[in-house]
């Protein structure tokens, strides 16, 4: 049995273009492109002069996971069964993710392709990926009663496009709303939206992830302030990202670069050694 209730969300625009285009990514992983990671649509409706998704409804997303149902290192236990299954789920959230950025036509229903939202258009890009906007579903339908811890899914598809190939790197972030923590360096120096951008934000959730699984909430919480303390900024504009804005000479010019910051690198396991 599925959660009794729903999950409605309500679009900002009144404009039926931008429903279509939301709608429409949800088209594409049906039938042979399904994926379980990612949040599938049951309905959508209109009322008055707005529109709305219905989705099934999560018990949480990550961020509240780690930070309230779970806050202990000590639970759920650090076990090999949920050692297993942690590594399960970010597997299927990667394939998830991967699914999006190249989205092969389901041969199954060849009239996706006559649709032109569709057309030529295999290459996606979230544009949105942090803890809120992964979703976590007490019961997983195909575990066992041994693993069954749940699963993730990726969820929050505002923003997500589709491009051709020789198009698929060069979005312009204007007016974009990325979260400022797991954004990517590109974001800030040539200010454009690639599927690599993704990957970035996917990899600061881990890193924020191991920390939850090796030390707790408490742990994420540390790495977070030591992430701030690393910042480049005045003391009032210390931000919890994972790099700083840097100057790099080359050939004679100077120009803007990024670089990782220590913090970000330094992981350590709760004996204090780095992982």
């Amino acid at each position: 049995m599925g959660h009794p209730s729903f999950a409605v969300k309500r679009l900002n625009s009144v404009d039926r273009g931008a429903f279509r285009k939301e709608a429409s990514f949800f088209k594409r992983f049906v039938g042979e492109n399904e994926q379980q990671h990612l949040i599938s649509l049951l309905l959508t409706f209109s009322h008055g002069d707005h529109y709305h998704l219905v989705f099934h409804w999560a018990d949480s997303n990550l961020l509240d996971y780690l930070k309230i149902r779970y806050p202990s290192k000590d639970s759920p236990e650090r076990n090999e069964t949920f050692a297993k299954w942690v590594c399960k789920q970010w597997l299927g959230l990667v394939e998830g993710l991967e699914a999006i950025h190249l989205c092969k036509s389901d041969q199954t229903r060849p009239s996706q392709d006559t649709e032109p939202q569709f057309k030529d258009k295999n290459y996606g890009r979230h544009g949105d990926i942090k803890p809120k906007n992964i979703l976590w579903f007490a019961s997983n339908p195909t575990a066992t009663s041994k693993d069954n811890f749940g699963y993730f899914v990726i969820s929050d598809f505002g923003v997500t496009s589709f491009h051709r190939k020789e198009t698929k790197s060069r979005l312009k972030n204007e007016n974009l709303p990325l979260s400022h923590s797991y954004r990517a360096p590109e974001c800030d120096i040539s200010q454009e939206l690639s599927p690599k951008c993704d990957l970035w934000s996917l990899g600061c959730v881990l890193l924020e992830f191991f920390h939850w699984y090796l030390l707790g909430w408490q742990g994420v919480h540390d790495f977070e302030t030591s992430r701030m303390n690393d910042g480049d900024g005045p003391p009032d504009m210390k931000l919890d990202d994972y790099f700083n804005a840097i100057n790099v000479s080359r050939d004679g010019h100077r120009r803007k670069g990024t670089r990782f910051k220590k913090s970000a690198q330094n992981v350590r396991s709760p004996a204090s050694e780095p992982l």
